[in-house]
């Protein structure tokens, strides 16, 4: 295998009144973990910082339209994931540039023994879709077992998926699909 290139990533993680920094930084310092182990050619900076300018995004999914929060990153090329109370009905929602996580997913996904990264890693790949690391785009986070890729038990008995992470985020890996 070539070389990787080294692709340098800022994202924000906005935390809503000054509230849940604790956890936010757990969160931030729990995905740089998992980044530098799943694709150690990104150098991920996590920045924390108080909400400011938190939006509304709508889309249609699973026959509902949804109306979610998001945060607008404060420069461009930056992705964003806003941490809310807010119920949502899933651990967090994230398209290109921004997404935001449940706060009460994380608690409760920390509190059955898993790792909480493994949830902001998803939302956080989600804001990555279509750019291009290590000469690939970076595929939709849900396409995992569309492109031939399972999980496996995590320590709280949910699925974790860090093969497809890895593959997702340009590292080595192997896609059913010939387009990727």
């Amino acid at each position: 295998m070539t070389k990787a290139l080294m692709t340098n990533v800022i994202l924000e993680l906005f935390i809503e009144g000054g509230r849940n920094r604790e956890l936010a930084n757990r969160a931030g310092d729990g995905l740089r973990i998992l980044v530098a182990r799943l694709a150690p050619h990104i150098v991920l900076d996590v920045s924390v910082l108080n909400a400011t300018d938190i939006r509304r995004h709508r889309f249609p999914w699973g026959g509902v339209e949804r109306d979610v929060p998001y945060h607008a990153a404060t420069s461009p090329g930056r992705q964003t994931l806003l941490m809310t109370d807010e119920p949502i009905g899933a651990q967090g929602w994230g398209w290109p540039g921004c997404g935001f996580v449940s706060i009460p997913a994380l608690n409760a996904k920390r509190a059955a023994g898993g790792d909480i990264a493994d949830i902001v890693i998803h939302e956080w790949i989600h804001t990555l879709q279509g750019m291009i690391i290590n000469g690939r785009p970076v595929p939709f986070a849900d396409d995992a077992e569309r492109l031939g890729y399972t999980s496996v038990t995590g320590a709280d008995g949910e699925p974790t998926w860090h093969a497809w992470f890895r593959f997702a985020l340009g590292g080595e890996g192997q896609s059913a699909s010939p387009s990727l």
